[in-house]
């Protein structure tokens, strides 16, 4: 069987180049997670949110592989070949649109105002479970265990910032890495939408950005490794196209469409994140 890869990113790109053979990791829907190395990629139906890891089919059913098969890498053919019993699955990724999903351009301060209140609109009229409960002000996030105890590290991260004490607030959201149930738990995807925050703020750079990037990076572990490689590429300045696409302004309904597409709740986590960046640094 012959499959063809239609999209997939620089970081993928370099996963592949690195001619690592490796495993099926998992299997989830209509994703088959690749481990390379210890790096890990994910190849997704047609139509699937892309992301830093993505590797996206041009068909929209994927065939049925088991976790642990053994893959290959022909890096002159640009194909990925997935031994199963019945017989080879190959997946060619040699016409494959590339996508640079890192976030580079800071936005000015009219920008910033914009897409504050589009943001703060898409979740406070957000219909998901996760994170949005507590930008909403839900008073069903004390009847959550997960809900609860995020509030109360969110809340500690604020007022450890606004005394500037940048390694205290660093450490109270690491205590939200993973926090939450699923592939990528919320407290992971909060955590990305901050680091996204920051640089949509140009304020990565600066001590609390410095901090909590280096404290994330001790703590992965306490994550899944699929969460981890999301994380990872977070913390280098890659994140999904949704993400990304925040720079030029999208509307409204771009961003609720958008950002509603990823996972059950995942999107909208990531965008309390920025949403909580945005309350550290007011114009």
């Amino acid at each position: 069987m012959h499959y063809l890869i239609s999209d997939t990113t620089s970081y993928a790109l370099t996963v592949l180049q690195s001619k690592t053979d490796g495993i099926v990791h998992s299997v989830y829907r209509k994703t088959i997670n690749l481990l390379f190395g210890g790096q890990l990629l994910a190849l997704q139906s047609s139509g699937s949110p892309l992301s830093p890891l993505s590797l996206i089919a041009s068909q929209t059913d994927i065939p049925m592989v088991s976790a642990g098969q053994k893959v290959t890498l022909d890096g002159p053919a640009c194909d990925i070949t997935v031994h199963t019993p019945a017989a080879p699955v190959v997946f060619s990724y040699r016409e494959a649109k590339q996508h640079d999903l890192f976030l580079y351009r800071a936005l000015t301060p009219h920008q910033q105002t914009a897409l504050r209140q589009t943001i703060r609109a898409v979740l406070s009229q957000s219909d998901r479970s996760g994170f949005s409960l507590l930008v909403q002000n839900d008073p069903s996030v004390d009847d959550s265990l997960i809900l609860s105890a995020a509030k109360r590290q969110i809340q500690q991260a604020q007022q450890e910032f606004f005394a500037g004490r940048y390694d205290n607030a660093s450490a109270a959201l690491c205590q939200l890495i993973g926090l939450g149930i699923g592939l990528t738990p919320s407290g992971d995807d909060f955590l990305c939408g901050v680091l996204a925050g920051l640089r949509l703020l140009g304020r990565d750079s600066e001590s609390f950005g410095q901090s909590l990037r280096l404290q994330a990076s001790r703590h992965l572990a306490r994550t899944n490794e699929i969460s981890a490689a999301f994380l990872r590429c977070a913390l280098s300045g890659q994140f999904s196209r949704a993400v990304c696409s925040l720079s030029d302004l999208p509307s409204l309904s771009d961003v609720a469409h958008s950002f509603a597409a990823i996972g059950h709740s995942s999107g909208m986590d990531t965008l309390c994140g920025i949403d909580f960046v945005f309350q550290l640094y007011p114009i």
